[in-house]
């Protein structure tokens, strides 16, 4: 590893799935791969079964070798990658994982033909639909409007977002960048408040200022994006100069961190519930960088 590559302390990242909470469902373990470029980390996620070794992985950018390895340890083994989208950040260690644990990669249809991903286990997806991997059962939900093909996984009472929804705000909607569509994204989040319960924790792709891994409920409060019921007030609101010009560093251009592996949830072991962190609303003075 390079010499310069720096340690993360992902737990700290993770606001705690609290005691008698179900998290990803009885008997699954949650574990958050903190990976990529110093400054601009991206967050994997690996839902696992201790009793069958079935594990899913959702959005691997990075580091397809240290997960399969840390994983291999644990008694677990890759059964699909799930992709929320095609950015490179969250697909590029995909096709490793897949070709060395022979699973397949599930991701949106569009995605792949907007930014050409291509992968010889790929298994195209166009619609809401169930999928099921030993004992657990992931739901699909069609999210566009960061890219045209973006989805949302929710796994027990843990959603997937990727880039569509953050803890504190959402990501951009650029056409050229994967066929966003600001008004698609209006619409997405706002089937996810009429889908999602008060208690469903939100796993987004990348952590700003707020914890990662909190209550729908308590973005419903703090997120400014999730508080639009206007279309064209939304549209105004995400596509001002201040933020469109706001883009993440590319792939390469900065130094790659030393990857993190963390435990979320055990079966039997939720830890306690953090106090709740200070507040940092996004308002339109005080953009937030967002993911490209």
């Amino acid at each position: 590893m390079p010499e310069k590559m720096l340690e993360t302390a992902a737990i700290d990242d993770f606001e705690a799935i609290g005691p008698g909470e179900d998290g990803p469902g009885a008997g699954l373990t949650l574990l958050a791969l903190k990976a990529g470029r110093i400054g601009f980390a991206n967050y994997a996620y690996v839902v696992g079964d201790r009793v069958s070794g079935a594990a899913v992985v959702i959005d691997p950018g990075f580091e397809a070798a240290f997960l399969l390895d840390r994983l291999a340890g644990m008694g677990l083994k890759p059964e699909a990658v799930l992709l929320t989208h095609g950015h490179r950040d969250h697909t590029d260690a995909a096709c490793a994982i897949a070709r060395d644990a022979s699973c397949p990669v599930y991701m949106a249809r569009t995605d792949a033909a907007h930014l050409r991903f291509t992968c010889e286990q790929l298994i195209p997806i166009e619609a809401d639909q169930t999928l099921r991997f030993g004992a657990i059962l992931v739901e699909a939900l069609h999210t566009p409007g960061h890219t045209a093909g973006s989805f949302s996984f929710r796994v027990g009472d843990c959603l997937f977002t990727g880039d569509t929804l953050f803890s504190e705000g959402c990501g951009l909607s650029n056409p050229a960048n994967g066929g966003g569509d600001t008004e698609a994204l209006f619409r997405s989040l706002h089937r996810l408040r009429s889908r999602l319960s008060p208690a469903c924790r939100i796993f987004p792709g990348h952590r700003y200022h707020e914890r990662l891994g909190q209550r729908f409920d308590a973005l419903e409060r703090g997120n400014i994006y999730l508080r639009f019921r206007e279309i064209n007030a939304f549209t105004r609101f995400c596509e001002r100069p201040a933020r469109m010009n706001q883009t993440p560093p590319p792939m390469g251009s900065v130094p790659l961190m030393r990857p993190d592996l963390t435990p979320l949830a055990e079966p039997g072991l939720m830890t306690t519930k953090r106090p709740d962190a200070p507040h940092h609303a996004e308002t339109e003075q005080s953009p937030l960088r967002r993911a490209g």
